[in-house]
Formats: C-alpha cells, sequence, structure tokens
C-alpha cells in the first residue's frame, strides 16, 4: 500500500509540473499593474492683477480679502513688467475658505487699483467624482 500511494504522489508531482509547463494565460502575469488613481479638488479664489503696457516696471501688489464676518486678511506677490500677479484665496492667505460672499482689492504703492468680489457657495463644497471607466 505504501508503494501504490508513494507512486501516487509521484505521479501528482509530475503533472503538477507539466501542468505548469502548458501554455496559456495565467493568473499571475508579469503586465504593468493598473494604475490606482487619487485626485484632490478645493475650492479657490485666483485673484490677479496686471499692469497692461509694463509702465510700473517692478511692483508690489497689496490684497486684502474681507470675509462674510468682515474680518480681513492680507497676502501680497511680486510683479514684474506686463505679467499677471497672481493670488489664491485661502491658499496664499491665513485663512480657511467658508461659505460666504467675499470681497477683495488690490493696492499698489497704497492705491486701490481694482476690487471686486466672490462667493463660496455651500453647495460649491461638496465634491462629486466620475469615474470615466
Amino acid at each position: 500500500m505504501l508503494r501504490t500511494i508513494g507512486r501516487r504522489c509521484l505521479w501528482l508531482f509530475l503533472l503538477v509540473i507539466a501542468f505548469q509547463m502548458l501554455p496559456g494565460q495565467r493568473s499571475m502575469s508579469s503586465a504593468a499593474p493598473q494604475p490606482v488613481w487619487q485626485f484632490s479638488q478645493k475650492p479657490v479664489a485666483k485673484l490677479g492683477v496686471r499692469d497692461k503696457y509694463g509702465s510700473l516696471g517692478k511692483y508690489t501688489a497689496v490684497w486684502i480679502v474681507s470675509d462674510p464676518d468682515g474680518r480681513q486678511y492680507q497676502a501680497q506677490t511680486m510683479v514684474k513688467g506686463d505679467d499677471t500677479g497672481y493670488v489664491y484665496f485661502p491658499d496664499d492667505f491665513p485663512a480657511y475658505a467658508r461659505a460666504g460672499r467675499y470681497s477683495w482689492k488690490c493696492l499698489v504703492d497704497g492705491h486701490e487699483v481694482v476690487h471686486g468680489s466672490f462667493e463660496f457657495a455651500q453647495h460649491a463644497l461638496q465634491l462629486t467624482v466620475i469615474y470615466p471607466f
């Protein structure tokens, strides 16, 4: 009986080895792994100013943003020639984005050169992701 079990194990071992040598698709392939996508998104307001003809040469633009509660936050950027100087609210300011209307102004050499407003709506802070596959 031991001889029969030993021969059966040998045949099973040979069968497994032969099966591994057969061509075909295997579960463990050497293909590149499928990408795993990550993303990020957040609400920001991009504010920009430009001396269209570059007559000032180089200047500092100071941005003052007032939140819905009236608190003010300030940031500045150096601008050269006719380049556009940008700041991003709230990233460039010591502030957090909350729902509500914000007003802003830009000062150059202590003079207001432009102003405006923007709004972060409550629904704009919600996130929707649609995958193309």
